[in-house]
């Protein structure tokens, strides 16, 4: 009786099992190695960016100077560069009327741009290394983007311009050369604190009131003016200096 009711047990599991629903297998929520996206590669800044130039004269003195040709100028070719002379000269009459490009050349220390037809000199004021400036005979009359050129010592010349208003060359502190002859300057009341000046060229301006030099005790050359009685006035200055 025993073996018959074991049996029966049995036969009731084995029907249980057959009629449960088959296990459904878990999916890995672990996406396959292959299904992974890869980054997107971080394309690193060029340094080799080519410089825009918006005047012919301006790119072929530049090639010139550096010896480039038969390939863009990058401003890979401008960093280091440190001297540029561009001005006119006989028999070139070619004349530079914008220096744009300039602005990629800010390790320039000495740059030339006489006997040219520039007016806007704002492209320099990128140019915080330089020391030495000419722009003589130009049409320049703003001066305001050299104020910040704090580094100009060795001279910075303006001769033959349009220039009136000198205000901006206040904060040009260690300058020791400064011509401005040939302009419409009467003020010179920004040059009062550039105690620093060695040379001054004033020559050909409308200048009528020089106390504002009263206090360079370092002047020791030239100081050009076309007037009688302001170079009378100046030699107390280089008496007591």
């Amino acid at each position: 009786m025993n073996k018959i009711m074991l049996l029966m047990a049995a036969l009731a599991c084995a029907a249980l099992f057959a009629c449960a629903p088959s296990a459904v297998p878990i999916k890995s929520e672990v996406p396959d190695k292959e299904s992974i996206p890869e980054p997107a590669a971080t394309q690193a800044p060029s340094l080799e960016a080519v410089i825009e130039f918006d005047d012919a004269v301006l790119e072929e003195r530049i090639r010139a100077e550096l010896g480039i040709t038969g390939r863009e100028l990058t401003t890979k070719d401008a960093k280091g560069v440190t001297y540029l002379f561009l001005s006119t000269t006989p028999p070139d009459e070619k004349k530079i009327t914008s220096i744009d490009a300039l602005r990629y050349f800010t390790d320039l220390e000495r740059l030339f741009l006489t006997g040219n037809q520039t007016s806007d000199l704002s492209p320099l004021s990128e140019l915080k290394k330089l020391k030495e400036l000419a722009i003589m005979s130009n049409q320049i009359s703003d001066l305001s983007p050299l104020a910040g050129l704090v580094n100009l010592e060795d001279g910075l010349y303006l001769n033959g311009n349009q220039i009136s208003d000198i205000s901006a060359l206040s904060e040009l502190k260690y300058l020791k050369t400064l011509a401005l002859g040939d302009n419409r300057i009467s003020d010179l009341s920004a040059l009062a604190g550039l105690t620093n000046l060695k040379r001054l060229e004033l020559n050909v301006n409308q200048i009528s009131d020089i106390s504002p030099l009263a206090k360079q005790k370092t002047l020791r050359c030239c100081i050009w003016i076309k007037t009688l009685s302001l170079i009378t006035a100046l030699q107390p200055m280089f008496m007591n200096s």
